[in-house]
């Protein structure tokens, strides 16, 4: 997933000032697909079934699912005796953080294909 933050000039003088770089305190650029896979898992509890089903991709340029598990936005927890096509599929809570205080961008570098 690509999370970019937009760098922020330190304050000073001269050149040697300007070349200082920190980042900014904003809200994070998420991948629109990536704030939608996280909004459709936020609306209701989803089955790894479903979640499968709707987001599962064998592209290596569409990996929303992938990406949100390896960047631990969302978590697979499996229910008891249960076949693990049901398992429950939620936000972390570093997912519902990122959801919460994200900004969609279409930033250089920042792709969806």
């Amino acid at each position: 997933m690509a999370v970019l933050e937009q760098p922020k000039v330190l304050s000073g003088e001269g050149e040697r000032a300007a070349s200082r770089v920190a980042p900014q305190r904003s809200a994070p650029l998420v991948r629109p697909l990536t704030r939608d896979f996280l909004v459709w898992v936020a609306v209701r509890p989803r089955s790894y079934g479903e979640t499968m089903e709707g987001w599962r991709t064998s592209c290596p340029r569409f990996s929303i699912w992938e990406d949100a598990l390896h960047d631990d936005l969302v978590r697979v927890d499996p229910n008891s005796g249960k076949p693990y096509g049901e398992a429950t599929v939620s936000l972390t809570i570093r997912g519902r953080d990122l959801l919460d205080s994200t900004t969609i961008g279409a930033a250089e570098g920042v792709s969806d294909a």
